[in-house]
C-alpha cells in the first residue's frame, strides 16, 4: 500500500562557491573579491569602483548609492552576494581618520604652536581646557 509520491526522492541543494569576477582594490591595497554574476550591476566595475569613492570621503550607503547609479536595494543584494565587501565602509573610514591623525601630528611636530594647545584642550581638558 504505497502513496503517489512514495518513489519521489527528496533533493537536497547545496550552495555552490561563487566565482570570482574581479577584484577591487582598495586605497590601502586591500583586494576585495567580487563574484560574477550574469547580468548583475557588479559587473561594471565602475560602478564598485564609485561605491568605493564615495565610501572613502564618509558618504552615507544612501549617497553612495547615488553616486553608483543604483538603489539601496541593489546594495543589499551585492552585499548578500559579496559579503566580503560589508566591512569596506568601515575600513576606509578609519583609513581617512588616521590620515587626519597623522596629519595633525606632523603640523604639531613642525611647530604649530596653535594646533598644539588645541590638541592638548581637546586630549587634556582638565589640564588645558578653558
Amino acid at each position: 500500500m504505497g502513496t503517489a509520491h512514495a518513489h519521489t526522492q527528496k533533493r537536497s541543494y547545496t550552495k555552490q562557491p561563487s566565482r570570482m569576477a574581479y577584484s577591487a582594490r582598495l586605497p590601502n591595497g586591500q583586494e576585495v573579491p567580487i563574484c560574477y554574476s550574469a547580468n548583475a550591476w557588479w559587473m561594471d566595475e565602475q560602478k564598485v569602483e564609485k561605491l568605493i569613492a564615495a565610501f572613502r570621503i564618509e558618504a552615507t550607503v544612501r549617497e553612495a548609492c547615488a553616486y553608483a547609479e543604483i538603489t539601496a536595494r541593489q546594495y543589499k543584494y551585492f552585499l548578500r552576494k559579496n559579503p566580503s565587501f560589508r566591512e569596506v565602509p568601515a575600513v576606509l573610514k578609519l583609513a581617512i581618520l588616521l590620515k587626519a591623525r597623522t596629519t595633525v601630528h606632523q603640523a604639531i611636530e613642525m611647530g604649530d604652536p596653535d594646533l598644539a594647545m588645541r590638541y592638548l584642550e581637546w586630549r587634556l581638558p582638565e589640564e588645558f581646557g578653558l
